[in-house]
């Protein structure tokens, strides 16, 4: 691997998740976990869920079932 690239897109997406390993071969200027690539994916991660489309609220007659005559 080449200092700043990776040899396959494989290693380029697991980047943030490799680099918050404490190793000191993964990321040679630190030597200490660095959370923060990984701490941006997650947040990612939350966005694109919370944009989804909302789940329908049940029919009127879907309720009904809960109360007894």
């Amino acid at each position: 691997m080449i200092r700043f690239l990776a040899d396959t897109w494989r290693d380029a997406l697991l980047r943030p998740v490799a680099m918050a390993a404490p190793n000191s071969s993964v990321y040679i200027e630190i030597a200490a976990p660095d959370f923060r690539f990984v701490l941006a994916l997650g947040l990612g991660v939350l966005a694109l869920i919370s944009v989804r489309k909302p789940i329908a609220a049940p029919q009127a007659g879907c309720r009904r079932w809960r109360s007894l005559p």
